[in-house]
């Protein structure tokens, strides 16, 4: 692995190569950072929102929005030809609560939706990001 990897990202700029070695050279380059950026995105997503103090406090109905029904197709491979998998999602009811000068979505049903007016206040359990300054609430009542 070590030989594969000195190979395809030191070797193309090392000596007088061609063009389509360097231009490898610059794409494996170029994979290697974009396969580290992710590593250290998911990180940062997973240290910023797991295992967080929970809080208690009244936040403000800032919005509510309804995101429509929608039916997706997978094609699923049997054989030699695909067959067709519909699924229906059904619609979602969401309101944005404030909590802070921080937002968040969340999702609650028909009957809470119609009832929430914007304005109104909503006792929410939530938890505060460690790295990124994001609100994560956890349950309203």
């Amino acid at each position: 692995m070590k030989d594969i990897l000195k190979e395809f990202l030191i070797e193309p700029f090392t000596q007088s190569t061609d063009w389509f070695s360097r231009f490898i050279g610059i794409f494996m380059w170029a994979i290697m950072l974009t396969i580290l950026s992710l590593i250290i995105w998911g990180g940062i997503l997973l240290i910023d929102s797991t295992n967080l103090p929970i809080k208690e406090k009244d936040g403000i109905v800032i919005d509510k929005y309804v995101r429509p029904a929608f039916i997706t197709t997978t094609m699923i491979p049997c054989g030699k030809s695909f067959i067709p998998i519909t699924n229906y999602i059904p619609e979602s009811f969401y309101i944005v609560i404030s909590i802070d000068k921080l937002n968040d979505d969340v999702v609650v049903d028909e009957n809470i939706f119609t009832h929430t007016n914007i304005g109104s206040k909503i006792h929410c359990k939530y938890a505060n990001g460690r790295i990124k300054n994001s609100l994560y609430i956890k349950e309203i009542n």
